[in-house]
């Protein structure tokens, strides 16, 4: 499958509720997950229906430490939670900031990355390749991921988080990353 980038129109459409897990959802997460895993430089842990033009609310991510694949079909979210966290920048002067912020890159928006403030601890619904309902938590990194491909399902890129959070924009130069002005 074809990872679509910026500015193409799926990737900012809200994506449509998944009816029916049949064969051909089933198919289209199988070459999601065979797009994702070819993925190099950068290497992808995560991929949304959107990315690859299928207008669905549909995405999956594979943990960097064991890479097991968790499908995530129709989520919502039940629980957002920041948890307070000295920044790097204020902690030597006690200034606390909300969530976790890391440097963030987009498959959809290659060699750009920006730093994007999220809730450190989520808890979402969501139905499995079976239909199954489960609802799980995830913290640090994990959280990060998930927040970031639920983004996708409603035509949210990294890219808007950081700028309404008064955070710049970075582009990969010769592999160093070089702030991007806009005039």
């Amino acid at each position: 499958m074809k990872i679509v980038t910026i500015p193409h129109p799926a990737l900012k459409k809200v994506a449509k509720p998944v009816s029916n897990i049949d064969k051909r959802v089933v198919r289209l997460i199988r070459e999601m997950e065979e797009t994702l895993d070819r993925q190099r430089n950068p290497e992808g842990v995560g991929l949304s229906a959107p990315q690859v033009n299928v207008n669905q609310r549909i995405f999956i991510i594979k943990n960097p430490e064991d890479r097991k694949l968790q499908v995530f079909i129709n989520p919502e979210f039940t629980a957002m939670e920041y948890s307070k966290t000295a920044s790097s920048a204020g902690a030597a002067h006690g200034e606390m900031k909300d969530g976790i912020e890391s440097m963030e890159g987009c498959l959809s928006i290659p060699g750009i990355w920006a730093n994007v403030r999220r809730y450190d601890k989520v808890k979402l619904t969501f139905q499995d390749l079976n239909g199954a309902y489960h609802e799980e938590e995830y913290t640090g990194f994990m959280s990060i991921v998930v927040q970031h491909e639920y983004d996708h399902l409603n035509g949210i890129l990294f890219t808007e988080r950081a700028l309404e959070q008064g955070n710049p924009l970075y582009k990969e130069v010769n592999g160093k990353l070089r702030e991007i002005s806009f005039l």
